[in-house]
C-alpha cells in the first residue's frame, strides 16, 4: 500500500506546477492561503502547497513555535505523550541540522493549546486552517501571519485526533503555520493500520511541512525531503533547498564546536544550559573531552527536556524526581539521530 501511494504522491507534480502561489502586498496583514490541488487523497486529508512571499527587511526575527492543539471534548495529552513529542520534534531539529550547514532552526519551547472546536469541526472544509490562527491569537497574543515589520514566529500545530491531516504555508519573513494530525506521533490504536501511522513517516512529514512555512515547494527529486518523505532519514534538503531555509528569519548561525549537554555533570566545562536553541540544553567540550556530551543512561536523575539513553525521561516517586526509565514504553521514540551536532 504504501509503495503505491508513493506514486500517488509523486504523481501530484502535474497539480504542483499548476498550483498559484498567493500574493499580498508588502506591510500589511494578509493570511496565506492554502493551496488546495484536490487530487485522490488519504481520507483524513493531503499534503499542501506553499506560497512564498519575498521580504528584504533583515531586521525581522522569528522562531518556531510547536502547538500541541487539544480540539474540545479530545482527550488532553498524558505527561508520558506530551514528551513523546518533545522526543519526536528532537529528532526534527536534528535532522535539521544536519542538512543546514551554517545556521538552526529557532525552537521555541512548546505549548499546549485548547481547541474552542472539536476535531470534527477542524477536519470538515478545511476549517482546521482557517480558525487556528485566530485562536492563537486569542491565547497567545501573536498571529502566524501578523506582519509587524519586527518580531515574526512560525506556528507548528500538532492536533490531537487530526489524524493524518497536514497542511502548510510560508513567507520568507519568518511567518508562517504547519499543521498536522499528532495521532502518528503518539502511534495510538486508532490510527493503526493506516500508511501514515509510523514514527518515521510522521517525523518526515513534519520536516516536510515546516518546509514549506519557509516557502520550500513540492519537487520531483527521488531523496528529497520535499518529494516524498516515508524513510525521512535518508532524505535531503536538495538544491538551493538549505540555502532559501538558511535566509529565512527563523533561523540563527551555528554555534562553533558547541554540543548537546543533557545535564551538568555530563559537560567537560561548567558552561551546559539554555540560549538560542530553545529548550535544549548544550556545552562546550574542552579538546581532551571532544564527545563528552551524551544522553542520559537509565536512572540517572534527567531535566525535563532531555533525552534518555533508553526508556523515558519521567517521574519517579521512589527517586523524588524525573528519572531515565530503564524499561521501553508504547511512547518512546525511536532516537534517529546521535545527539551531537
Amino acid at each position: 500500500m504504501k509503495r503505491a501511494l508513493r506514486g500517488w504522491i509523486l504523481g501530484l507534480a502535474a497539480c504542483w506546477l499548476g498550483c498559484g502561489a498567493s500574493q499580498d502586498t508588502v506591510g500589511m496583514e494578509q493570511e496565506a492561503t492554502l493551496e488546495d490541488c484536490r487530487q485522490l487523497a488519504p481520507p483524513e486529508g493531503t499534503d499542501r502547497v506553499v506560497a512564498a512571499r519575498q521580504v528584504t527587511s533583515q531586521a525581522v526575527t522569528s522562531q518556531v513555535v510547536p502547538i500541541v492543539l487539544v480540539p474540545a471534548g479530545s482527550q488532553a495529552l498524558s505527561t508520558v505523550e506530551l514528551n513523546t513529542v518533545r522526543q519526536a520534534l528532537s529528532n526534527v531539529r536534528r535532522w535539521y541540522e544536519r542538512e543546514l550547514p551554517n545556521r538552526n532552526v529557532n525552537w521555541a519551547p512548546i505549548q499546549v493549546m485548547q481547541g474552542a472546536q472539536t476535531a470534527s469541526y477542524y477536519l470538515t472544509n478545511n476549517n482546521v486552517w482557517n480558525d487556528i490562527p485566530g485562536e492563537i491569537q486569542g491565547q497567545f497574543g501573536w498571529n502566524p501571519w501578523a506582519y509587524t515589520g519586527g518580531a515574526h514566529r512560525i506556528a507548528l500545530v500538532m492536533g490531537r485526533d487530526l489524524l493524518g491531516w497536514a497542511g502548510a504555508n510560508g513567507y520568507t519573513d519568518g511567518r508562517g503555520l504547519a499543521i498536522v494530525g499528532l495521532e502518528s506521533l503518539l502511534e495510538l490504536p486508532k490510527c493503526a493500520g493506516n500508511w501514515w501511522c509510523t514514527q518515521e513517516f510522521w517525523h518526515g512529514t513534519v520536516a516536510h511541512e515546516l518546509g514549506h512555512t519557509f516557502t520550500l515547494p513540492h519537487d520531483t527529486v527521488a531523496d528529497s525531503i520535499m518529494s516524498f518523505h516515508d524513510a525521512y532519514t535518508t532524505r535531503h534538503f536538495t538544491a538551493t533547498a538549505a540555502t532559501t531555509v538558511q535566509a529565512n528569519p527563523a533561523t540563527l548561525p551555528k554555534k562553533a564546536n558547541w554540543e548537546y549537554c543533557s545535564i551538568d555533570y555530563e559537560c567537560a566545562t561548567l558552561r551546559c544550559g539554555g540560549n538560542w536553541s530553545g529548550d535544549r540544553l548544550w556545552c562546550l567540550p574542552t579538546p581532551a573531552y571532544p564527545k563528552q556530551a551524551q544522553n542520559i543512561p537509565a536512572t540517572f536523575t534527567c531535566r525535563e527536556n532531555s533525552q534518555c539513553l533508553t526508556g523515558i525521561c519521567t517521574f519517579s516517586p521512589a527517586a523524588g524526581a524525573k528519572v531515565c526509565a530503564s524499561s521501553a514504553s508504547p511512547n518512546y521514540v525511536t532516537p534517529f539521530f546521535p545527539d551531537v551536532p
